[in-house]
């Protein structure tokens, strides 16, 4: 047990998961519940709409099609940095993603038409 105040040793990851011990845990399955219902039902549902969504609010076709476009090379950029975390450790990682994140809700609360 920790004392108050005291920081806790990263410990390594433990190694010899498989496939098959992984599929027999509920933490496998909860995650992969998570993420269906997060970007098939949630996300996803709504993404394709996005355009036109912003164009009833008043932005032109060509604005919000580049926010768009922009959401695609962010993802794509976030997938092929994902590997960072091999590097840096896990924490910094989801540090660096929750800072640019709230970077990017600034940035699109902060978005004039100006058209």
């Amino acid at each position: 047990m920790l004392e108050a105040g005291a920081i806790a040793e990263q410990q390594p990851l433990t190694r010899g998961w498989t496939l098959r011990k992984a599929l027999g845990t509920y933490q496998f399955w909860f995650l992969i519940g998570a993420q269906s219902f997060y970007w098939g039902l949630g996300a996803y549902m709504v993404l394709g709409h996005q355009v036109k969504f912003a164009e009833d609010v008043g932005y032109s076709g060509t604005f919000a099609a580049s926010v768009f476009a922009l959401f695609g090379i962010f993802t794509a950029a976030g997938q092929l940095s994902s590997s960072l975390s091999d590097w840096i450790g896990r924490e910094k990682t989801v540090t660096i993603a929750a800072i640019l994140a709230i970077g990017a809700l600034a940035a699109l609360i902060s978005v004039r038409d100006t058209s």
